[in-house]
């Protein structure tokens, strides 16, 4: 074993390598195995007798060594443990594992983008599929022998059998639909439970260490881009999932994910781990059955169950991949089967490219702009064009008060509409709207309240100096509210109001109740409140400069007040703006690029929330999404409707 193993180039575009892994008596023997080809086209019916494994590279470096074909390969350590539990004593067993029978060369980056986009193919036409989550691990272990426990409670307690929860309206043709939708899943895995199981399953938890699931969901597997497809594309029964040697089946896990979420567990990362599989699945269903995106349409607003582009993308920005490629083309297989239409994987394709040819094709897709809303991040690569997100990047959490607004509550411009174009590069987005405004001035933002722990001994002097921020802060927005009649014929200080909370109809129903935007607005505007508002500013130093009286008076001041934390949540790591036309609102901020005065505001033919552009020549830097009071509902739209320009982003 001294010749390093190459790989002999594949001759057909959908031929595969699989392994024949030579068995050992013991797992400590050296790893033997050969590499041999079949064709994908050998098995329309997804029936190859080869096992797909499921693992995470977690970042390791091929480092163990392997005899194939009678040459030495180095593998990740994690590959080399998971080859040795799945390895028999007596017989031969053909595996496909990635790092194997991928050739992983620089030299084979065309072959390795043609074997990329058959791996959903490859994982849905395996006998079996095994997700390996690493060594044996006795939280881990003991986490999958409680869910397969609560599994076995639920089938024997007929939980949730062929029923949905909380949907009494569907009609018996619907559940006879489900029923339909399971048989066929040739798992009976319900898509959702009819009731929570007969247990209490958050019983003697009072802290996160207690979970009992959560050393499972915190398994790197579960946080990984390219393990979505490994596990959503095979039939269900096929799947099992193993951590050293305890083993427990993928419907197993992903019905008591579900229990977990219905019961409103509220510990561990189960919803942030399993989102993601839990929405493929029923888009996977609606695709493959006939009847069934019809059945499950009549409940529309519970489950979105046509597949968008841009809700997977969306929840795929939480998920990891050590190349950032592989954020895309990691979902390709997924996108194949729903007949998404993305160009084949290219590694030869720079980030920019592959992220912004994800982005137009959702765009395309979708028939809607809301991907835009994605595009500000706390840090976007520069090299990106201001309207494609950066898709290795997180994003703005749905609780982060910077996440856009979506589901209705805003129409800034005509509801359902969808007009834009790309430019022939596809370097440019080309939408139709108008600029309605020009930023004038903008003001400090508010701090984001998670930014304090208010835990231990400094919990009291934290409150303190976030509610002096806050009030000081919001005191200058208070000043600059008072200027000018608003443009919409209200009071100032009502669309103030409704602007801090973001026009939320719940929040100002609370605010003006006992009175208490009023006495907070009074208090803003005491004579005590402008002299600390000026010590504030003529003093140098930094955010912690505040004297201690000054800190009491505006905890005596806001302290207390039911209005003041509702301000400071809707308003976190905003930044508040005046505009030519006597405008005001809130943007997001901090951004890698934040507003400056000059930005313009665009409503868009097609969005909700208005956008902050920014002219360079004639084209336009997207910023962010804004909030402008006065605007949000449609208010200009019938005066510009007919005027609209194209409006060219870059």
């Amino acid at each position: 074993m001294q010749t390093p193993f190459r790989h002999r180039p594949l001759e057909e575009p959908r031929s595969i390598r699989v392994l024949e892994l030579q068995p050992a008596l013991n797992a400590f023997e050296s790893i033997v195995c050969k590499l041999r080809t079949l064709s994908l086209d050998d098995y329309p019916h997804g029936d190859a007798n080869y096992t797909a494994l499921s693992y995470t590279w977690d970042g390791q470096k091929p480092s163990c060594e392997i005899e194939c074909d009678g040459r030495v390969m180095l593998i990740t350590l994690n590959c080399d443990v998971a080859i040795r539990s799945l390895r028999s004593a007596t017989k031969i067993q053909v595996l496909w594992i990635d790092s194997i029978c991928i050739d992983q060369s620089d030299e084979a980056v065309v072959e390795r983008s043609g074997q990329v986009a058959l791996m959903g193919e490859i994982y849905k036409s395996a006998a079996k599929v095994v997700i390996w989550l690493g060594q044996s691990n006795r939280r881990v272990e003991d986490a999958m022998r409680k869910i397969k426990e609560l599994a076995h409670i639920a089938q024997t307690a007929n939980v949730g059998d062929r029923r949905a929860i909380n949907y009494a309206n569907r009609t018996s043709a619907q559940n006879a639909i489900r029923e339909q939708i399971e048989l066929i899943s040739s798992s009976k895995l319900p898509l959702t439970a009819e009731r929570c199981l007969p247990i209490d399953i958050d019983t003697g938890i009072t802290h996160a260490s207690d979970d009992p699931f959560g050393p499972l969901f915190e398994c790197s597997w579960f946080h990984r881009v390219w393990t979505i497809q490994e596990c959503t594309l095979p039939a269900y029964e096929r799947v099992t999932l193993r951590c050293g040697t305890r083993e427990i089946s993928w419907a197993a896990v992903f019905l008591v994910a579900d229990f977990l979420k219905e019961a409103r567990y509220r510990w561990g990362r189960h919803e942030e781990a399993m989102a993601l599989q839990t929405r493929i699945v029923t888009y996977l269903i609606c695709h493959r059955i006939e009847g069934a995106r019809e059945a499950l349409n009549q409940n529309a607003g519970v489950l979105q169950n046509d597949p968008l582009m841009f809700s997977i993308l969306e929840n795929i920005r939480m998920k990891q991949a050590t190349d950032p490629k592989d954020k895309i083309i990691g979902m390709y297989g997924l996108l194949q089967e729903l007949k998404i239409d993305f160009p084949s994987p290219d590694y030869s394709l720079s980030v920019e490219e592959i992220f912004r040819e994800a982005t137009i094709t959702s765009i395309k897709h979708d028939k809607k702009l809301h991907l835009l809303y994605q595009a500000p991040s706390d840090r976007r690569r520069e090299s990106l064009a201001s309207w494609v997100p950066d898709w290795e990047e997180v994003g703005f959490h749905p609780s982060d008060m910077r996440h856009a607004v979506l589901g209705g509550q805003f129409a800034a411009s005509e509801p359902g509409t969808f007009v834009c174009s790309f430019s022939q590069d596809h370097k440019e987005l080309i939408l139709r709207g108008k600029i309605v405004d020009t930023v004038v001035e903008k003001y400090e933002a508010l701090p984001d309240t998670r930014s304090f722990s208010f835990e231990g001994e400094n919990k009291h002097a934290e409150r303190l100096i976030l509610n002096h921020i806050a009030s000081i802060t919001m005191k200058s927005w208070v000043e600059v509210s008072r200027r000018a009649d608003y443009p919409t014929g209200e009071p100032s200080k009502d669309a103030l109001q409704r602007t801090l909370v973001y026009d939320q109809p719940k929040i100002n129903a609370d605010a003006v109740r006992d009175n208490a935007f009023n006495d907070w607005y009074d208090n803003m505007c005491l004579e005590d409140m402008d002299q600390v508002a000026r010590r504030w500013r003529d003093t140098e130093s930094s955010r912690t400069r505040a004297t201690t009286p000054d800190m009491a008076l505006t905890w005596k001041l806001f302290g207390a007040n039911n209005f003041h934390p509702l301000a400071h949540t809707f308003s976190s790591k905003k930044c508040f703006f005046y505009t030519a036309k006597n405008y005001f609102g809130t943007a997001p901020d901090p951004l890698p690029v934040s507003m400056m005065e000059g930005d313009k505001i665009a409503i868009i033919d097609g969005l909700e929330m208005p956008l902050l552009l920014r002219p360079a020549g004639d084209k336009y830097r997207l910023i962010t999404h804004v909030y402008v009071h006065g605007i949000m509902h449609g208010e200009m739209w019938p005066e510009i409707e007919n005027s609209l320009d194209d409006i060219i982003l870059f």
